[in-house]
């Protein structure tokens, strides 16, 4: 059942001028896709560099057999010292038919008909040349939506990559969710969500609204992590392992024997193999340990 949209209510401006404590007022987004570029946000200087926001949208969940039917992307150029935005500078949003056919559960989700797609293609070599100026691709499932873009664009696999929703410690800041329209509900915004594009211009916002944010998750891209693949675990252990904040992998998209993983800063590491030891007979020695940075996160194996 689509979700029904409510307008202001006018009739009970009264009531909220007398009780302006009982009610919270929520504006939408300032940019959509119909958003004419560039929009210069701060002063520039000549430190300034470049990152792009994605979002997919796609025809399925499945990384191996599903494809991507639009790209969305914005060109955002930012301070890196202070983290904060400077300009939304270009954007890029296109269609494509990847000879999948879309689920019913994704069309539900982002309203793209086979019908839409028809005929279009995506231009491998402009998008390449649109995405060359950028230093860093961020996305808000970054372990989605690369999957399906290295997949689809192998030549552009070596990108660095950083996660604003996995690599942000939502919880620690005092939000409950790490969800997107969450976090613009809770700085007072709303918009219509599930397009590629339109996704992007709402992190773009809550970036420019949180600077601290687009710090942290900056900060996060540059340091190196370990992923850590728990092998050999027992299964009355997997309760400790997911306390710990380990997922399942069944093997069937890494490609690895089924196990427990979690990725941990490389300081950490050593702390990481004691845990493993505690918890299951020999456990460090039987994980399998991977040094990363941010071309190596979020791949799909």
């Amino acid at each position: 059942m689509p979700i029904m949209k409510q307008s202001f209510p006018l009739e009970r401006c009264d009531e909220i001028q007398a009780e302006p404590q009982r009610f919270r007022l929520l504006e939408h987004l300032p940019w959509d896709e119909n958003t004419e570029l560039p929009i210069l946000l701060s002063d520039p200087s000549d430190e300034d560099q470049y990152l792009i926001l994605l979002d997919t949208e796609t025809t399925g969940v499945d990384k191996l057999k599903d494809g991507i039917v639009e790209l969305g992307m914005l060109a955002v150029r930012y301070n890196p010292t202070t983290a904060k935005l400077v300009m939304i500078a270009d954007k890029f949003s296109e269609l494509e038919d990847c000879g999948v056919p879309i689920s019913p559960e994704s069309e539900a989700i982002h309203g793209i008909s086979q019908a839409d797609v028809e005929g279009k293609a995506f231009d491998d070599a402009y998008i390449a040349n649109w995405m060359s100026p950028a230093s860093l691709v961020v996305a808000h499932n970054a372990g989605f939506d690369r999957a399906f873009f290295d997949r689809r664009f192998a030549q552009l696999a070596d990108k660095a990559w950083a996660c604003s929703f996995f690599e942000m410690p939502w919880r620690d800041v005092g939000f409950e969710s790490g969800k997107l329209e969450y976090l613009l509900y809770r700085n007072g915004y709303f918009y219509d969500g599930h397009r590629a594009l339109t996704d992007c211009f709402a992190m773009a916002w809550l970036f420019y609204l949180q600077p601290d944010l687009l710090k942290g998750l900056l900060t996060k891209s540059a340091s190196r992590t370990v992923l850590v693949r728990a092998f050999g675990a027992p299964i009355e252990v997997k309760d400790i392992l997911k306390a710990r904040g380990y997922r399942f992998d069944d093997g069937r998209t890494s490609g690895a024997n089924k196990h427990w993983w979690k990725e941990v800063e490389e300081g950490g590491l050593m702390e990481e193999r004691a845990f493993l030891d505690e918890t299951y007979r020999d456990g460090a020695n039987k994980a399998g340990y991977e040094h990363r940075d941010a071309t190596k996160r979020h791949k799909l194996a």
